[in-house]
């Protein structure tokens, strides 16, 4: 399937789960620790996903499935909120 260029959203859950038929996936105000869970769907060769993840105005621990991969930066394992 071809990502349709569109934008998924939540605002907080323990477990996140983005869908590869978008290609941003937006937690906007994330109030617990989190596991971010597998995409659902089958991606197309060469897709890409991106993960925003906004806290509630405090640090929040993230886990990751072992099926992203990262070029150039490691996942973070915590949010930081900035002023």
């Amino acid at each position: 399937p071809t990502p349709t260029g569109s934008i998924g959203t939540m605002v907080s859950g323990a477990n996140i789960t983005p869908t590869v038929n978008n290609t941003q996936y937006n937690v906007t105000a994330l109030a617990e620790s989190a596991n971010v869970d597998a995409p659902t769907g089958v991606p197309a060769d060469g897709h890409k996903l991106t993960i925003r993840i906004i806290d509630d105005g405090n640090a929040q621990t993230l886990t990751w499935d072992p099926i992203y991969t990262v070029i150039g930066t490691t996942l973070p394992t915590t949010t930081l909120r900035s002023t």
